[in-house]
């Protein structure tokens, strides 16, 4: 025998192809996709939806004493950048149920655009050209142009010196900024300034339209200066330098007053963004800001915060080429806003920093998550549960979806009752404990809970240590063995003497059910259907492809699909194979 037609025999013994092969990458669920909103956390709801303008992500808070939104540094400080997922994920024990990006941002040196107001601490001024968005205690967004008109006077003399920017490096060769504890341990180290170190009397933070008394500590040249609690660095850079320098020796008593002209007298929350997109209800396509017009009309990934009349909040971002989509450009994204019945709305940044946070997973999946500086995180004060990773259990020992595990939020003390409930049926208590604030694990097992296939309700309940009103939430949850075990086979049938390559799908019914099984490009678009809603009865089934696709020999990666439908409604599994030609043969057919 040749050496060509031994290796065709030991590859036809082992049962495997080599240019024929076909590898299974194990079953997962199909996951249907919702018909309407998704309920993230009570009163916050996610929806996807399709429109003239591509893929849009949405998402509504309505307004309630248990739902509150906040800017935040994702990084924890202005001078680095995180991802929106992790400043999400890094609040989940205090109530974060999603999050979109905020403001644009110096790639390299990280410092946001415009305004960033955290409780009243000024930590970045505004671009006084582009709109801020300002959070109202009463929950109402104001969209205002603010500007800084700060100002630092040494006790004894009657100038007043003005401050230029606030927790970032130097734009110019004149100007003075002020630095707190939150920009970082020191000031950032240059040529050309000159520095004191100033102990502020209150101790506290730099708070926007608050006059701060203090006493200069030390002095210094060329940054580096350190930044201690209740402590603030006022650095001249160029020309600046002399004034500082004479005016404020050590033991000076100095009055700072960061003042924000424009800033209601009760907001203390506020980050920046723009251009404005919507305002009274009107759409504007063209508030222009100070925005290039490459910034303006490139169509690309875009998110944005709006209100509606109601005061609910949406949260908005439209996918853009990073995703597939062709994208929007600010024209587009103002119609969008008021089409989605915003009364006010400003742009975020847009491009690669475009994102929406559903909990810690992306709305849009990116190839990478870009790391930002600041964002807008939405949270509910009350208990949840996040986003199950799936809403139906198939404990039928294949695998996938035996168990469910998923978790609750507690974010105060409390005693906290989690319980699963058949409909018109027992309820099983699954715990009940003292806790919090904390998130806690919790594990569906339908074989020790002792589970029969049906429709469940997963409910939490908590009920504060300190007294108050009890809060509670609950998700729908489905038990369904009817599909399991889904595999794939390749061989070459014979026929007339011809090799007819072939592919078997296996799978085991637990009930009868309606079947249909599809064949999927890699992106999920439907090639060809090889059985469309087949009435089968239990036991272990098998459907056969030809491989091939519009008469055609099938190569590359596929999808393979088998939905049932039964009383329980729709469960699915999929299984992904990497196609070839088989020139080289695969298994021979398999014995009945």
């Amino acid at each position: 025998m040749s050496a060509t037609r031994n290796l065709a025999a030991m590859i036809l013994a082992a049962g495997i192809a080599l240019v024929g092969a076909q590898v299974a990458q194990g079953a997962t669920a199909i996951e249907p996709a919702p018909r309407g909103p998704e309920v993230l956390a009570p009163g916050i709801a996610y929806q996807r939806l399709v429109r003239d303008e591509g893929v849009v992500h949405l998402v509504r808070m309505r307004p309630g004493p248990r739902r509150s939104l906040a800017p935040v540094l994702t990084a924890g400080r202005p001078s680095a950048r995180a991802s929106l997922t992790s400043a999400v994920r890094s609040r989940f024990a205090t109530g974060a149920v999603g999050g979109i990006n905020g403001d644009f941002f110096n790639f390299g040196a990280a410092y946001p655009s415009g305004l960033l107001l955290l409780d009243g601490a000024l930590i970045s001024e505004p671009e006084p050209s582009r709109t801020a968005l300002l959070l109202s205690p009463n929950g109402n967004l104001l969209a205002e142009k603010l500007s800084l008109e700060g100002a630092w006077q040494a006790e004894g003399r009657d100038n007043a010196n003005a401050i230029d920017g606030i927790n970032r490096p130097a734009e110019s060769g004149r100007e003075t900024l002020l630095y707190t504890p939150i920009f970082g341990a020191t000031t950032p180290k240059a040529s050309s300034r000159f520095e004191v170190k100033v102990a502020l009397a209150s101790g506290g933070a730099l708070a926007a339209n608050v006059a701060q008394v203090g006493t200069v500590l030390a002095r210094g040249s060329g940054g580096g200066m350190e930044l201690g609690p209740g402590q603030i660095v006022i650095t001249a850079v160029g020309a600046d330098g002399p004034a500082l320098a004479d005016e404020l020796p050590n033991g000076t008593r100095v009055t700072i007053t960061p003042t924000l002209a424009g800033l209601p007298a009760d907001v203390i929350q506020g980050i920046g963004g723009g251009p404005l997109l919507v305002q009274g209800g009107a759409a504007i396509p063209s508030a222009g800001e100070g925005f290039s017009r490459a910034q303006l009309s490139t169509r690309t990934a875009r998110s944005a915060v709006g209100q509606q009349s109601s005061g609910t909040l949406l949260f908005v971002m439209a996918e853009g080429p990073q995703t597939g989509q062709r994208g929007i450009d600010v024209a587009e994204q103002a119609e969008l806003m008021r089409s989605l019945g915003a009364v006010t709305a400003v742009a975020m940044d847009a491009g690669g920093s475009a994102a929406l946070a559903l909990g810690d997973q992306l709305a849009a999946p990116a190839p990478s998550e870009r790391s930002i500086t600041d964002a807008l995180v939405l949270s509910y004060s009350g208990v949840h549960f996040p986003r199950l990773a799936t809403g139906r259990m198939t404990p039928n020992s294949d695998g996938v979806n035996d168990v469910i595990r998923t978790s609750v939020r507690v974010p105060t003390r409390g005693v906290l009752t989690v319980a699963l409930t058949r409909r018109r049926g027992r309820t099983i208590r699954i715990t009940r404990r003292l806790t919090g604030p904390t998130t806690r694990r919790v594990v569906l097992n339908a074989r020790k809970l002792r589970l029969s296939d049906g429709p469940y309700t997963l409910s939490a309940k908590l009920e504060p240590e300190t007294g108050g009103a009890a809060s509670s939430h609950s998700r729908k949850l489905i038990v369904d063995r009817t599909l399991a075990a889904l595999s794939t086979r390749p061989y070459v049938r014979r026929q007339g003497g011809k090799p007819r390559p072939r592919l078997d799908v296996r799978f085991r019914l637990f009930r009868a059910a309606r079947v249909t099984v599809t064949v999927r490009d890699s992106d999920g678009n439907r090639l060809r259907t090889l059985t469309s809603g087949k009435q089968l009865r239990a036991g272990n089934r098998t459907v056969t492809w030809d491989r091939t696709i519009r008469r055609k020999p099938a190569e590359g990666t596929f999808l393979i699909d088998v939905e049932a439908r039964s009383g329980l409604g729709r469960s699915g599994l999929r299984e992904t194979v990497r196609l070839t030609d088989p020139r080289i043969q695969d298994p021979a057919e398999p014995k009945p």
